[in-house]
């Protein structure tokens, strides 16, 4: 065996160490241990090489791994997940695999959406219902009856 081949030989395994000493992971502490759900807020930043970047509202970064339900960068969002011990993704402070992502403060995607606000009742009497409203949903909107006459 050749002197160089007996040095990479040597190598190879130091190389391996330096580079797992070197992966950065989110500090552990109560509910972001690896593998724990733990929820975030922040917002959807650019500069991810493999895996959407994502700033907490504290500052710091994470990439993020699983279904973004379409949201994208600039987009201020709720982030329900679970920190993972590993990733291909190579940036920020850690990688959360989504289980769930909404917009800042809002229904989580997929998630069912609130009862309506009920009518407040039956049209009155000669009136029927011609619409809702989109402020309100589920609000009837009541009008003239257009199948009886007004004289």
């Amino acid at each position: 065996m050749s002197r160089s081949l007996k040095k990479l030989i040597i190598l190879i395994p130091a190389i391996i160490l330096i580079a797992a000493a070197c992966n950065k992971q989110a500090p552990v502490g109560p509910g972001n241990q690896p593998g724990n759900g733990t929820s975030f807020s922040g917002k959807l930043i650019a500069g991810g090489a493999e895996c959407q970047l994502f700033q907490t509202d504290d500052g710091k970064q994470y990439t993020l791994t699983g279904n973004l339900a379409g949201f994208k960068t600039g987009d201020a969002v709720d982030i329900k997940g679970t920190l993972q011990e590993m990733s291909t993704c190579q940036q920020g402070e850690g990688t959360i695999a989504v289980s769930t992502i909404t917009l800042a403060d809002q229904t989580p995607v997929g998630a069912e959406a609130p009862a309506p606000i009920p009518s407040p009742g039956p049209c009155p009497a000669g009136q029927v219902p011609i619409g809702t409203t989109q402020s309100i949903p589920g609000h009837i909107i009541c009008g003239p009856d257009p199948n009886k006459s007004t004289n």
